[in-house]
């Protein structure tokens, strides 16, 4: 049920007019009842004098009364027809989309509907405790990236140590220009203890070209 804003002049007079048909005005029945009710047994024991001194003081206590449901009822007005802004939680009508104080865009459909508190943290540079990015962003996901497959690294090259054979075939050409004898030594040495080798190949070779 709506909640209606009441006048409170309104209910002063009504209550003027009859005794209690003010508070049926402001909603309260079985207030109005009782004081109509007071009014009456009044009347009947008293007579018209008696009903006279009851009416004012009746309506004394009805004016304050008044008063009080008056502000009650603004207060259900507001609840009902406003709201705070989640940024400077100022009050502003309950159907406003821009906040006219701090222009902050509100929304109020459920489609439309985030976590306000999650944008006034991020507005003033903090973070939501509760927020999360889901409550920024909505359904929104970003699009599929295409899948790139790593790089193979490539097998380390491993380098062997210079065998024996080599090291005899590296003297031999060390000592080729100042003692061939020795060098023709050293590569007979290699293709007899190293037959069938790269290092035996190649001193057969210094042998037929340099050593001949």
């Amino acid at each position: 049920m709506a909640v209606r804003e009441k006048s409170l002049p309104v209910a002063i007079g009504l209550n003027f007019v009859l005794v209690g048909l003010g508070y049926f005005y402001m909603d309260r029945p079985f207030s109005g009842i009782g004081c109509l009710l007071i009014a009456i047994y009044t009347y009947a024991g008293y007579g018209l004098y008696g009903l006279l001194g009851s009416w004012l003081s009746l309506n004394l206590v009805m004016l304050i009364d008044m008063l009080i449901l008056r502000s009650i009822n603004k207060q259900e007005v507001a609840a009902a027809t406003t709201k705070k802004c989640p940024n400077c939680a100022e009050t502003i009508k309950l159907e406003a989309r821009v906040c006219r104080y701090c222009q902050t865009k509100l929304f109020s459909s459920n489609a439309e509907q985030v976590d306000m508190s999650a944008i006034a943290s991020f507005n003033k540079g903090q973070q939501s405790p509760t927020a999360s990015i889901d409550d920024l962003v909505g359904d929104w996901e970003p699009e599929a990236e295409a899948k790139t497959e790593p790089l193979a690294t490539p097998a380390p090259v491993s380098v062997s140590p210079p065998s024996e054979a080599d090291r005899y075939l590296a003297h031999a050409k060390d000592v080729l220009q100042t003692d061939p004898k020795r060098a023709a030594l050293v590569c007979r040495t290699i293709i007899k203890r190293w037959p069938d080798t790269t290092a035996s190949k190649n001193a057969t070779r210094l042998l037929e070209e340099k050593l001949s």
